[in-house]
């Protein structure tokens, strides 16, 4: 546990953001070009039976609307034929034909369908480590981050970095933390006393919230 622990607090999300990133993108484009090759007859097969199956529900609709048209004109003329339309097209989707994949094509495609899979289930840990990292590193509850971002995912992330900009910055080390004299990573000074009214102030500063006096000459006054 120790062992995970330490790996995931030195890791880079940047660098592992990128190489997944790149690696997503070529298995997806790659692998779909390798099983469009190999689907290529039922590919189109389908293509031509979707085309078919359109163009006659096409002639089924201008057969339907030069019908209606016909029956209004009976019925303004005061006559009434009963007329039965016929669909051309009943049973038309069972009558297609679609040539069976090869042992080898259904294995390329449960190949590509699992590396989906993976690629979905490395980025959602993905996700969760890179909040259990974050959280550590601000003094919030990495193992409770890292649980949200795995049954959440991007609104745990939300709902992370809109808590974490709340938290102040080390001028230093440029560590979050919660607000105090003294950074609790680098020991450096992150608030001061203005020497006007005692109030205490962000080391970056430059004028006072509450007496409005200029912490930059204060602060320069004392270095001379």
């Amino acid at each position: 546990m120790n062992k995970l622990q330490n790996c995931v607090m030195n890791m880079d999300f940047r660098k592992a953001a990128r190489r997944f990133i790149i690696a997503a993108l070529l298995i997806v484009i790659l692998g779909g070009i390798v099983v469009g090759a190999t689907l290529k007859t039922q590919i189109q097969e389908a293509i031509t039976y979707h085309q078919t199956y359109d163009n006659g529900i096409d002639r089924e609709a201008s057969q339907v609307q030069a019908q209606t048209e016909s029956d209004e004109r009976d019925r303004y003329a005061g006559e009434n034929h009963g007329m039965v339309h016929e669909n051309e097209n009943d049973g038309f989707l069972h009558s297609a034909q679609i040539t069976e994949p090869s042992t080898g094509a259904k294995i390329v495609l449960g190949v590509y369908g699992l590396l989906c899979l993976l690629i979905g289930v490395f980025y959602w840990l993905l996700i969760a480590a890179w909040l259990y990292q974050a959280a550590e590193k601000c003094a919030m509850n990495g193992l409770l981050w890292a649980v949200l971002g795995i049954f959440f995912n991007l609104a745990a992330v939300l709902a992370f970095v809109l808590l974490r900009s709340r938290k102040a910055i080390c001028p230093d080390c440029g560590r979050r933390q919660d607000a105090a004299e003294y950074c609790r990573s680098c020991g450096a000074a992150m608030r001061r006393k203005c020497s006007a009214c005692g109030a205490l102030t962000d080391i970056r500063d430059a004028y006072c919230s509450q007496c409005g006096i200029s912490l930059k000459q204060e602060s320069q006054g004392k270095t001379k």
